[in-house]
C-alpha cells in the first residue's frame, strides 16, 4: 500500500484482550447514541395525529433518525376514543372519535457492535520491508521484532537524536540550542 511515496506493508493483528480504553468509548459511543435518540423518539411518540397519512409521514421522518447502533422502527396504531359516562354491561361504548399514534422502538444492532468492537481490538503495524523476495519477513517475525525490548528501545531512540529532533520538529536551528 502507498504511503507518503513509500511502498509499506500493513499488518493487522487482532488482540485476544482488547485494550480496555476502546471498549469504554465504544459503549460511551453507544450509550450517548441511546440517549439523544431516546429523547427524541419519546418526545415524537406523545404526539397525536388525526389522519392516518400524517402518522405515517411522521412515521418516515422518525425512520430517517436511525443510526448506525440504533435502528428506529416504527409503527402506527389506532388509538379509539370513547364518549363521555360509564360503559353499559350490554352494549359497548360509542367511539367518539379516532387518533393514530407513534409506536417507536429502538433496538442495539449486534452485528455492528461486534464489528466495532472487533476493530477495536485490532492493532495495525506499518512496517517499509517487502512482503516477497529475500529481504522479505513474515508478519509474526515483523511483530516479534518490534515488540522485543531492543526494537522498542531503537524505535525510540532515533527520537532522540539530535539530528533527528533537528529536521523532524524545530523549523529554527535556534531552538535547539535553547
Amino acid at each position: 500500500m502507498p504511503l507518503y511515496g513509500k511502498t509499506s506493508r500493513a499488518i493487522v493483528v487482532p488482540s485476544s484482550r482488547p485494550g480496555q480504553r476502546r471498549h469504554t468509548r465504544l459503549a460511551r459511543e453507544v450509550q450517548e447514541s441511546d440517549a439523544t435518540l431516546a429523547a427524541i423518539v419519546r418526545d415524537l411518540a406523545k404526539h397525536t395525529y388525526c389522519c392516518r397519512a400524517d402518522a405515517e409521514v411522521a412515521a418516515q421522518q422518525l425512520r430517517a433518525l436511525s443510526r448506525a447502533y440504533h435502528p428506529v422502527e416504527v409503527a402506527v396504531a389506532a388509538c379509539p376514543q370513547s364518549g363521555p359516562g360509564r360503559p353499559s354491561r350490554h352494549k359497548p361504548r360509542p367511539i367518539t372519535a379516532r387518533f393514530e399514534r407513534l409506536q417507536p422502538t429502538l433496538r442495539v444492532q449486534p452485528a455492528v457492535l461486534l464489528r466495532k468492537s472487533q476493530a477495536a481490538a485490532c492493532c495495525v503495524l506499518l512496517t517499509t520491508g517487502p512482503p516477497q523476495g529475500e529481504m522479505a519477513h513474515s508478519a509474526r517475525a515483523s511483530l516479534q521484532a518490534e515488540n522485543t525490548p531492543q526494537g522498542v528501545e531503537q524505535n525510540v531512540a532515533f527520537l532522540q537524536a539530535p539530528l533527528r529532533v533537528h529536521s523532524l520538529f524545530l523549523k529554527k536551528p535556534a531552538r535547539s540550542e535553547a
